[in-house]
């Protein structure tokens, strides 16, 4: 009995776990949605429970050479305290690639 994957087939994630690149390709999903807004770990966690975004953003780097921009942002923690997050965001192109991958179309008569 074969299992069919639900993932892109393309050449860099061909040999990957799949529990693995499921993951990235949930957080490319995430990243492509919220646009210029970006995401910080605490939204990842929400979102899909990744709460190791700095690792999964590392892989992105180191598989498919998506690299997002990151700026430091002041949050206040539970205890009231201000706690610093990274907040990573695509860049346009990285936008149009992420696109690419994810197998989204674009509209407007293209054939």
């Amino acid at each position: 009995m074969q299992i069919k994957e639900s993932r892109p087939e393309t050449a860099k994630t061909k040999n990957l776990p799949l529990n693995n690149s499921n993951k990235l390709f949930v957080c490319l999903g995430h990243l492509y949605q919220r646009g210029s807004a970006g995401m910080n770990t605490i939204e990842a966690n929400a979102a899909y429970s990744d709460s190791c975004l700095h690792t999964t953003i590392y892989q992105l780097g180191q598989i498919f050479n998506i690299r997002p921009e990151r700026r430091f942002e002041r949050l206040t923690n539970r205890e009231g305290r201000t706690t610093r997050y990274m907040r990573y965001r695509l860049t346009d192109e990285q936008r149009e690639v992420v696109a690419e991958l994810l197998g989204y179309t674009k509209t407007g008569g293209e054939s």
